[in-house]
Protein backbone atom coordinates (compact mmCIF):
# COMPACT_ATOMS: atom_id res chain seq x y z
CA UNK A 1 0.00 0.00 0.00
CA UNK A 2 1.38 3.39 -1.02
CA UNK A 3 0.86 6.82 0.54
CA UNK A 4 1.41 10.17 -1.12
CA UNK A 5 1.59 13.43 0.82
CA UNK A 6 1.49 16.79 -0.89
CA UNK A 7 2.68 20.27 0.05
CA UNK A 8 0.55 22.75 -1.89
CA UNK A 9 0.32 26.53 -1.98
CA UNK A 10 -2.34 26.49 0.75
CA UNK A 11 -0.28 24.28 3.06
CA UNK A 12 1.66 27.08 4.75
CA UNK A 13 -0.56 30.09 4.05
CA UNK A 14 -0.92 32.59 6.87
CA UNK A 15 -4.08 32.53 8.99
CA UNK A 16 -5.31 35.72 10.66
CA UNK A 17 -4.42 35.95 14.32
CA UNK A 18 -1.63 33.35 14.31
CA UNK A 19 1.42 34.71 16.08
CA UNK A 20 4.97 34.55 14.81
CA UNK A 21 5.89 32.28 17.74
CA UNK A 22 3.15 29.81 16.88
CA UNK A 23 4.27 29.68 13.25
CA UNK A 24 7.85 29.04 14.36
CA UNK A 25 6.74 26.23 16.67
CA UNK A 26 4.63 24.64 13.93
CA UNK A 27 7.49 24.78 11.43
CA UNK A 28 9.90 23.25 13.94
CA UNK A 29 7.41 20.51 14.85
CA UNK A 30 6.74 19.58 11.24
CA UNK A 31 10.43 19.69 10.32
CA UNK A 32 11.47 17.43 13.20
CA UNK A 33 8.79 14.92 12.35
CA UNK A 34 9.35 15.22 8.59
CA UNK A 35 12.55 13.21 8.90
CA UNK A 36 10.72 10.61 10.98
CA UNK A 37 8.14 10.25 8.20
CA UNK A 38 10.84 9.98 5.52
CA UNK A 39 12.26 6.82 7.10
CA UNK A 40 9.26 5.09 5.51
CA UNK A 41 10.22 6.31 2.05
CA UNK A 42 9.43 2.94 0.46
CA UNK A 43 5.73 3.44 1.19
CA UNK A 44 5.37 7.17 1.94
CA UNK A 45 6.26 9.74 -0.73
CA UNK A 46 6.22 13.51 -0.17
CA UNK A 47 5.70 15.95 -3.05
CA UNK A 48 5.76 19.73 -3.32
CA UNK A 49 4.35 22.05 -5.99
CA UNK A 50 6.70 24.97 -6.89
CA UNK A 51 3.73 27.34 -6.41
CA UNK A 52 4.47 27.00 -2.71
CA UNK A 53 7.02 29.83 -2.99
CA UNK A 54 4.26 32.34 -3.83
CA UNK A 55 2.20 31.57 -0.75
CA UNK A 56 1.98 34.20 2.00
CA UNK A 57 3.38 32.64 5.17
CA UNK A 58 3.35 35.85 7.26
CA UNK A 59 1.84 39.29 6.56
CA UNK A 60 3.50 40.71 3.42
CA UNK A 61 6.00 37.84 3.37
CA UNK A 62 5.97 35.08 0.75
CA UNK A 63 7.70 31.78 1.34
CA UNK A 64 10.24 32.83 -1.29
CA UNK A 65 11.00 35.97 0.75
CA UNK A 66 10.95 33.93 3.95
CA UNK A 67 13.65 31.61 2.65
CA UNK A 68 15.86 33.78 0.49
CA UNK A 69 15.54 37.49 1.28
CA UNK A 70 16.66 39.81 4.12
CA UNK A 71 12.96 40.34 4.75
CA UNK A 72 12.66 36.77 5.94
CA UNK A 73 15.72 36.94 8.18
CA UNK A 74 14.37 40.15 9.70
CA UNK A 75 11.20 38.40 10.91
CA UNK A 76 12.38 34.86 11.64
CA UNK A 77 15.56 33.29 13.00
CA UNK A 78 17.86 31.21 10.83
CA UNK A 79 16.88 27.92 12.46
CA UNK A 80 13.22 28.41 11.55
CA UNK A 81 14.15 29.31 7.99
CA UNK A 82 16.39 26.24 7.77
CA UNK A 83 13.60 24.02 9.10
CA UNK A 84 11.18 25.12 6.39
CA UNK A 85 13.86 24.88 3.72
CA UNK A 86 14.54 21.30 4.83
CA UNK A 87 10.88 20.36 4.34
CA UNK A 88 10.63 21.84 0.85
CA UNK A 89 14.07 20.86 -0.46
CA UNK A 90 13.77 17.19 0.51
CA UNK A 91 10.35 16.76 -1.11
CA UNK A 92 9.94 15.61 -4.69
CA UNK A 93 8.56 18.15 -7.15
CA UNK A 94 5.10 17.67 -8.67
CA UNK A 95 3.28 19.56 -11.39
CA UNK A 96 -0.12 18.80 -9.89
CA UNK A 97 -1.94 21.92 -8.73
CA UNK A 98 -3.69 22.42 -5.40
CA UNK A 99 -7.05 22.13 -7.12
CA UNK A 100 -6.12 18.83 -8.77
CA UNK A 101 -4.73 17.38 -5.55
CA UNK A 102 -7.57 18.46 -3.27
CA UNK A 103 -10.39 17.97 -5.77
CA UNK A 104 -9.22 14.88 -7.61
CA UNK A 105 -6.69 12.91 -5.57
CA UNK A 106 -7.81 13.12 -1.94
CA UNK A 107 -11.28 11.62 -2.45
CA UNK A 108 -9.99 8.86 -4.72
CA UNK A 109 -8.10 6.86 -2.12
CA UNK A 110 -8.32 3.11 -2.51
CA UNK A 111 -6.84 -0.09 -1.09
CA UNK A 112 -3.62 0.47 -3.03
CA UNK A 113 -3.01 4.22 -2.70
CA UNK A 114 -3.99 6.96 -0.24
CA UNK A 115 -3.35 10.71 -0.41
CA UNK A 116 -2.86 13.42 2.22
CA UNK A 117 -1.60 16.98 2.74
CA UNK A 118 1.30 18.25 4.84
CA UNK A 119 0.45 21.64 6.29
CA UNK A 120 1.01 24.09 9.15
CA UNK A 121 -2.60 25.09 9.75
CA UNK A 122 -6.05 23.61 9.38
CA UNK A 123 -7.37 23.99 5.84
CA UNK A 124 -11.02 24.96 5.52
CA UNK A 125 -13.20 22.64 3.51
CA UNK A 126 -10.82 19.66 3.84
CA UNK A 127 -11.62 16.79 6.21
CA UNK A 128 -9.21 16.56 9.14
CA UNK A 129 -8.22 12.95 8.40
CA UNK A 130 -6.35 14.12 5.28
CA UNK A 131 -4.23 16.73 7.10
CA UNK A 132 -0.82 16.05 8.65
CA UNK A 133 0.83 18.67 10.86
CA UNK A 134 3.34 16.47 12.69
CA UNK A 135 4.20 12.90 13.64
CA UNK A 136 1.05 12.44 15.73
CA UNK A 137 -1.21 13.43 12.85
CA UNK A 138 0.80 11.20 10.53
CA UNK A 139 0.15 8.26 12.86
CA UNK A 140 -3.55 9.16 13.08
CA UNK A 141 -3.69 9.37 9.28
CA UNK A 142 -2.33 5.85 8.85
CA UNK A 143 -4.50 4.39 11.60
CA UNK A 144 -7.62 5.94 10.07
CA UNK A 145 -6.97 4.42 6.65
CA UNK A 146 -5.86 1.14 8.22
CA UNK A 147 -9.36 0.89 9.67
CA UNK A 148 -10.73 1.24 6.12
CA UNK A 149 -8.18 -0.86 4.20
CA UNK A 150 -7.09 -3.60 6.61
CA UNK A 151 -6.37 -6.16 3.85
CA UNK A 152 -5.44 -9.37 5.69
CA UNK A 153 -4.14 -10.34 9.14
CA UNK A 154 -0.48 -10.22 8.11
CA UNK A 155 -0.80 -6.74 6.65
CA UNK A 156 -2.85 -5.42 9.56
CA UNK A 157 -0.47 -6.49 12.33
CA UNK A 158 2.60 -5.39 10.35
CA UNK A 159 1.02 -1.96 9.93
CA UNK A 160 0.08 -1.81 13.60
CA UNK A 161 3.73 -2.37 14.50
CA UNK A 162 4.61 0.82 12.61
CA UNK A 163 1.77 3.07 13.69
CA UNK A 164 1.42 2.20 17.38
CA UNK A 165 4.87 3.08 18.78
CA UNK A 166 3.91 2.42 22.42
CA UNK A 167 2.54 -1.06 21.76
CA UNK A 168 4.39 -4.32 21.10
CA UNK A 169 2.44 -7.07 19.34
CA UNK A 170 3.05 -10.74 20.11
CA UNK A 171 3.31 -13.02 17.08
CA UNK A 172 0.12 -14.74 18.26
CA UNK A 173 -1.85 -11.78 16.95
CA UNK A 174 -1.23 -12.76 13.33
CA UNK A 175 -3.57 -15.69 13.96
CA UNK A 176 -5.97 -14.31 16.56
CA UNK A 177 -6.85 -11.16 14.57
CA UNK A 178 -8.11 -13.24 11.65
CA UNK A 179 -11.48 -13.72 13.34
CA UNK A 180 -11.99 -9.92 13.45
CA UNK A 181 -10.70 -8.83 10.02
CA UNK A 182 -14.05 -9.02 8.25
CA UNK A 183 -16.27 -7.19 10.72
CA UNK A 184 -14.45 -5.52 13.63
CA UNK A 185 -11.34 -3.70 12.39
CA UNK A 186 -12.69 -0.18 12.91
CA UNK A 187 -13.50 -1.17 16.49
CA UNK A 188 -10.05 -2.71 17.00
CA UNK A 189 -8.34 0.43 15.70
CA UNK A 190 -10.45 2.62 18.00
CA UNK A 191 -9.44 0.59 21.05
CA UNK A 192 -5.77 0.39 20.05
CA UNK A 193 -5.79 4.18 19.59
CA UNK A 194 -6.99 4.67 23.16
CA UNK A 195 -4.51 2.16 24.54
CA UNK A 196 -1.52 3.60 22.68
CA UNK A 197 -2.37 7.25 23.28
CA UNK A 198 -3.48 7.16 26.92
CA UNK A 199 -2.33 4.14 28.90
CA UNK A 200 1.36 4.96 29.40
CA UNK A 201 0.46 8.57 30.25
CA UNK A 202 -1.71 7.24 33.07
CA UNK A 203 1.03 4.82 34.10
CA UNK A 204 3.41 7.75 34.63
CA UNK A 205 1.03 9.09 37.27
CA UNK A 206 0.74 5.93 39.37
CA UNK A 207 2.30 2.47 39.85
CA UNK A 208 -0.87 1.15 41.48
CA UNK A 209 -2.68 -1.03 38.94
CA UNK A 210 -6.15 -0.34 40.35
CA UNK A 211 -5.59 3.42 40.27
CA UNK A 212 -3.99 3.13 36.83
CA UNK A 213 -7.04 1.37 35.36
CA UNK A 214 -9.38 3.80 37.09
CA UNK A 215 -7.55 6.77 35.56
CA UNK A 216 -7.30 5.12 32.15
CA UNK A 217 -10.99 4.20 32.06
CA UNK A 218 -11.99 7.72 33.06
CA UNK A 219 -10.42 9.21 29.92
CA UNK A 220 -11.21 6.38 27.48
CA UNK A 221 -14.17 6.31 25.14
CA UNK A 222 -14.92 2.59 25.42
CA UNK A 223 -18.22 0.74 25.76
CA UNK A 224 -16.93 -1.14 28.81
CA UNK A 225 -14.06 -0.44 31.19
CA UNK A 226 -10.71 -2.21 30.89
CA UNK A 227 -10.16 -4.66 33.74
CA UNK A 228 -7.92 -7.50 34.98
CA UNK A 229 -8.90 -11.16 34.68
CA UNK A 230 -10.99 -12.29 37.63
CA UNK A 231 -10.39 -16.03 37.29
CA UNK A 232 -6.86 -17.06 38.30
CA UNK A 233 -7.43 -20.54 36.83
CA UNK A 234 -7.19 -18.96 33.36
CA UNK A 235 -3.65 -17.71 33.92
CA UNK A 236 -2.09 -20.33 31.65
CA UNK A 237 -4.16 -19.45 28.57
CA UNK A 238 -3.56 -15.72 29.11
CA UNK A 239 0.23 -16.11 29.42
CA UNK A 240 2.39 -15.32 26.40
CA UNK A 241 6.15 -15.52 25.98
CA UNK A 242 8.09 -12.36 25.14
CA UNK A 243 11.85 -11.95 24.62
CA UNK A 244 13.58 -9.78 27.23
CA UNK A 245 16.76 -7.72 26.98
CA UNK A 246 18.84 -10.82 27.79
CA UNK A 247 17.43 -12.67 24.75
CA UNK A 248 15.43 -14.99 26.98
CA UNK A 249 11.79 -15.86 26.35
CA UNK A 250 9.88 -15.11 29.54
CA UNK A 251 6.20 -15.68 30.40
CA UNK A 252 4.01 -12.61 30.72
CA UNK A 253 0.52 -12.86 32.17
CA UNK A 254 -1.60 -10.61 29.92
CA UNK A 255 -4.61 -10.54 32.19
CA UNK A 256 -5.56 -6.91 31.57
CA UNK A 257 -8.05 -6.64 28.76
CA UNK A 258 -10.11 -4.25 26.70
CA UNK A 259 -13.66 -5.45 26.11
CA UNK A 260 -14.78 -4.99 22.52
CA UNK A 261 -18.46 -5.48 23.20
CA UNK A 262 -19.59 -4.81 19.61
CA UNK A 263 -18.34 -5.28 16.07
CA UNK A 264 -18.31 -2.47 13.49
CA UNK A 265 -22.04 -2.83 12.88
CA UNK A 266 -22.78 -2.63 16.64
CA UNK A 267 -23.64 -6.30 16.78
CA UNK A 268 -22.70 -7.90 20.12
CA UNK A 269 -19.48 -9.90 19.70
CA UNK A 270 -17.54 -9.90 23.01
CA UNK A 271 -14.05 -9.70 21.46
CA UNK A 272 -11.01 -8.86 23.56
CA UNK A 273 -7.56 -7.26 23.54
CA UNK A 274 -5.45 -8.94 26.24
CA UNK A 275 -2.35 -7.02 27.31
CA UNK A 276 0.22 -6.32 30.00
CA UNK A 277 1.10 -2.80 31.10
CA UNK A 278 4.75 -3.32 30.20
CA UNK A 279 8.04 -4.47 31.72
CA UNK A 280 11.23 -2.40 31.68
CA UNK A 281 13.35 -5.28 30.38
CA UNK A 282 11.03 -6.13 27.47
CA UNK A 283 10.80 -3.91 24.38
CA UNK A 284 11.69 -0.75 26.30
CA UNK A 285 8.65 -0.94 28.53
CA UNK A 286 6.05 -0.90 25.76
CA UNK A 287 2.54 -2.21 26.41
CA UNK A 288 2.60 -5.91 25.51
CA UNK A 289 -0.32 -7.08 23.35
CA UNK A 290 -0.80 -10.82 23.79
CA UNK A 291 -4.08 -11.39 21.95
CA UNK A 292 -6.47 -9.45 19.75
CA UNK A 293 -9.44 -11.61 18.91
CA UNK A 294 -12.28 -13.62 20.35
CA UNK A 295 -12.88 -13.84 24.09
CA UNK A 296 -10.49 -16.46 25.49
Amino acid sequence: MQFEFYIVNHSFEYRDGISKEKIENKIKSLSNDYDYIRQYKETDKIYVNPDIYDAIIFPELTICDFLYSPKGRKNFDRDTIAFLSNIIDKSEETSLTSKEIVGDLLPKHNENKVYGLLCLHQLEGIDAEYLVYNKNNWLDFHRYFLSIYSHDALFFIDECKKYYPDLYFHENNYQSIKALISNSIKTVVHYLNGLNNNFLKCKQETNNRIELLKKFNSISNFDLDASPEGDVSRKKELTFYFTNNHKKDVPVYCELHLKLLYDDTRKVKQNRIYFHEGKEDIEEGKILIGHIGKHL
